[in-house]
């Protein structure tokens, strides 16, 4: 265990998580200080750090609406010395909806953003872990297209999966398109989800993806995370919107670009979310 780890206590999560929140205001790194005390921190030291964060923008106002799931590319997870995803919260404050079509991203809030399509479900029902997938779907309400723009405030050569946990989960905002009711639809199976593909546009560049990048199913997303949640003593519930990893990016932006994405399921090819920057 590095010394990051043995003195992160709880005084030192609560000053590491001030430490993100001025980043944040000030659209920056954060200082050489909190850089120091993140490099070798673990996954677990992370999410001690995710939460203590929470705490704090609960205290100040923020309403819990739901979590984000990243790092579920599993091709990638050698490399970044994980086997498993991350799970984040996300907030009343952070979540847009209606942004099938057009809609304002906060540039001045931002300091190096990038976006990535994803699926996002709402649960209907409060999920069990270690439930079948096919006892998930039944406990899903909607699913929807969704762009999440996700930021660092971390110096690029301490970031890890571990500091992702640390700063917000990366999570600056998630733009949700128009929800579909899986009771609309006919009867799901998990290969459903399996085939989901997708494309991404940014400016005049067009990215294709698909269900291989989260977990190869983004009901495999949903049920890990449901487990890793619940094994962190704050279990997913009935209400909450879950993002559940990039299906395609993540790509840097700028003002001035115009952003659509597209998921084709369930026989559907009109799932779409965008926006004029």
């Amino acid at each position: 265990m590095s010394m990051t780890q043995t003195t992160l206590d709880a005084a030192a999560l609560a000053d590491m998580a001030r430490a993100f929140v001025r980043a944040q205001a000030e659209r920056r790194a954060v200082g050489a200080d909190t850089t120091a005390q993140l490099r070798g921190i673990d996954i677990a030291g992370g999410y001690r750090a995710g939460r203590a964060l929470h705490e704090q923008l609960v205290a100040t106002g923020f309403k819990p609406v739901g979590r984000k799931i990243g790092c579920t590319n599993t091709a990638t997870w050698g490399k970044l010395g994980i086997d498993a995803p991350i799970v984040a919260h996300m907030y009343e404050q952070t979540v847009v909806h209606g942004a099938a079509n057009r809609v304002d991203v906060p540039w001045t809030t931002l300091h190096l953003p990038r976006i990535e399509l994803e699926l996002a479900f709402r649960l209907k029902v409060t999920p069990t872990p270690g439930q079948s997938l096919e006892a998930l779907i039944d406990g899903i309400d909607w699913v929807a297209p969704a762009i999440e723009v996700v930021d660092s405030h971390v110096d690029p050569a301490v970031a890890s999966p571990a500091t992702i946990l640390c700063d917000f989960g990366a999570h600056s905002s998630l733009l949700l398109g128009a929800p579909v009711a899986l009771a609309g639809l006919p009867p799901l199976t998990p290969q459903a989800f399996a085939d989901i593909t997708a494309t991404l546009q940014v400016g005049e560049t067009v990215l294709p993806g698909g269900a291989v990048h989260v977990m190869g199913n983004p009901l495999v997303s949903l049920h890990t995370a449901i487990a890793i949640a619940a094994s962190l003593g704050a279990p997913i519930e009935a209400g909450e919107i879950v993002t559940t990893g990039a299906l395609v990016g993540p790509v840097a932006v700028e003002a001035g670009q115009q952003w659509r994405g597209r998921v084709s399921f369930a026989g559907r090819n009109d799932l779409t979310v965008g926006m004029d920057a």
